[in-house]
């Protein structure tokens, strides 16, 4: 349902007509029908309008009230409402709060005053969220609330998201006091009192791609990045700049889901794509809020990690998936990547599963025997009835490797440690859950000169 919350203070409103962009209410002395007509223009038509009262302002603006002093009989927002709405499907519901103004603060002691606002405050909070539904779309509007409603309304949207699944459509409040001060106003005939409607949704929007940014950040993800994205490029289709967020934020998701599904072939594709992209994001800020750019160099420190370059992305590859907690990702692609390696330079094949299985026995045994001097190839007769693979040629392969690029030693241990963590510790003499993370630390710092030097001989061929 499309449910609207709104305020009602104990000022006797004065009559004016809000306006925003090409709309114009009719006259009124209330902001809730000018926002319920502009929302009914604009095609949104809301099921339930929830106005939240003190006693005060239930008798002095809800209900219809004489003035004595001035002699003037004021009509209230439910005679208002109904006589412009009447039953058009929406339902004025008044909530009292308990509380809500104190008088002679200086009869209650300091910290009895704070735990009468603050009680005031969750009384408020619970009954706007009590209200709220599942998938509710809301729309709310600030006028006359107290100065911790707005807070109070923006935790309340990612509350109520989390829990029930709504959403804050819209956040508005009525720019009266651009008229002027009362007696000002009060010398302004009616028909040339305009006070504008102002919209501060965009200050939500902001919230939401921060809290996104900063998932992000902190864990890899960017499903909250992605999905703010394509709800935004379906309303601003024709925007270079959300179409290139659309566009990096699915790639961005994509890579992210081959790191988390291990995906080795094509997280460097996915990369190179993101990579490519990302700077036209930057260039293209027309029609994003111009504190987007600040976020963005935020997204900018947290892909240096990666890189164009294929050996130095595996490396950036295996960082991003340990820095965020994705301990069996990273040593698997780790692992693997070296294989990689090995078959790419002497033109093996990478994609061959009985190869892969070789090349990595020979390394971890090549590996052994040169630190420990043994010749011992016991470990290769079982690989011997695979007719399509040479295991002599792979044998001299391995070992000219190993001479060659000592900075491999550590993939002995590293063998072991993979399948210690892909064989979930079922083992004698597993790894402890508390030493898997320094223990990938410790893999990732002693393979690094190893892609140091490959990434060096590729410069300089």
């Amino acid at each position: 349902m499309k449910k609207m919350f709104s305020f009602l203070g104990t000022t006797l409103y004065m009559e004016c007509f809000y306006f925003k962009d090409d709309f114009t209410s009719s006259r009124t002395r209330f902001i809730q029908t000018a926002l319920y007509e502009m929302l009914k223009k604009e095609g949104v038509q809301i099921d339930k309008v929830y106005v939240f009262v003190t006693d005060e302002a239930l008798k002095k603006n809800y209900e219809d009230y004489y003035d004595e002093q001035k002699d003037v009989q004021y009509i209230g927002l439910k005679n208002v409402w109904n006589d412009k709405f009447g039953d058009e499907g929406a339902q004025l519901i008044p909530v009292h709060m308990e509380a809500s103004l104190m008088e002679d603060l200086e009869q209650f002691p300091r910290d009895e005053i704070t735990n009468k606002f603050e009680e005031e405050q969750w009384d408020l909070f619970n009954k706007i969220f009590d209200i709220i539904e599942t998938d509710d779309e809301i729309y709310f509007d600030i006028t006359h609330s107290f100065r911790s409603n707005p807070v109070i309304a923006l935790i309340i949207a990612h509350f109520a998201k989390t829990m029930k699944n709504a959403k804050l459509k819209r956040l508005f409040y009525g720019n009266f006091e651009s008229l002027g001060q009362a007696r000002e106003v009060a010398d302004i005939p009616v028909e040339e009192r305009h006070a504008p409607i102002v919209d501060i949704t965009s200050m939500m929007e902001l919230l939401d791609w921060t809290i996104g940014v900063d998932t992000f950040l902190r864990t890899g993800n960017p499903a909250q990045i992605y999905d703010l994205a394509r709800d935004k490029g379906r309303i601003y289709q024709n925007e270079p700049s959300y179409r290139s967020m659309r566009g990096f934020s699915k790639l961005l998701h994509e890579f992210n889901l081959h790191v988390e599904t291990v995906r080795g072939l094509e997280i460097h594709e996915k990369t190179s794509k993101m990579l490519e992209l990302y700077p036209k994001l930057v260039e293209n800020k027309t029609g994003m809020f111009p504190q987007f750019e600040k976020l963005t160099t935020k997204i900018d420190e947290k892909l240096e990690i990666l890189a164009e370059n294929e050996w130095e992305n595996m490396m950036g590859t295996v960082r991003w998936a340990y820095e965020h907690g994705l301990y069996q990702q990273s040593i698997t692609l780790l692992t693997e990547y070296i294989v990689t390696i090995v078959a790419r330079k002497y033109g093996l094949d990478e994609l061959d599963v009985d190869e892969r299985i070789l090349i990595s026995g020979l390394l971890k045994q090549t590996i052994r025997e040169i630190r420990t001097a043994k010749e011992n190839s016991s470990n290769n007769r079982k690989l011997k009835d695979k007719k399509h693979i040479d295991t002599e040629k792979i044998q001299q392969v391995i070992k000219e490797f190993v001479e060659q690029y000592p900075e491999v030693y550590p993939f002995e241990g590293l063998i072991d440690f993979r399948n210690d963590i892909n064989h979930a510790g079922m083992r004698k003499e597993s790894i402890s859950a508390t030493n898997v993370r320094k223990t990938i630390k410790k893999y990732i710092k002693e393979l690094e000169p190893f892609f140091k030097r490959l990434i060096a001989e590729e410069k300089h061929d």
